[in-house]
Order: structure tokens, then sequence, then C-alpha cells
């Protein structure tokens, strides 16, 4: 869920379809916990 008080700039993000992370371009906006910083953090929190 969104939260716009809370704003980041994300640089990957978890695509449920593949069960896999991500890298796009850099995005800054509300966090939303399908987004990370970086792929790492991505494979860390999503990938088994």
């Amino acid at each position: 869920m969104p939260d716009p008080g809370h704003t980041v700039t994300t640089k990957a993000r978890y695509n449920p379809d593949t069960g896999k992370c991500e890298t796009t371009s850099s995005v800054t906006g509300p966090h939303d916990c399908q987004r990370f910083e970086t792929k790492a953090d991505c494979r860390r929190d999503c990938e088994q």
C-alpha cells in the first residue's frame, strides 16, 4: 500500500509474474512495497 508521506527513489522492482527482481529506470515517488532502492535489496526481501 503506498504511503504518500514517505518519498523514495527506487531503481528496482519485484515482478510477481516472474517471481524475480528487475532493474528499472530511477523513479522517485511514494513508497511502494514492490519497489526497492537497489536490485540487491529487492532480492534480499523478495527472492527465495
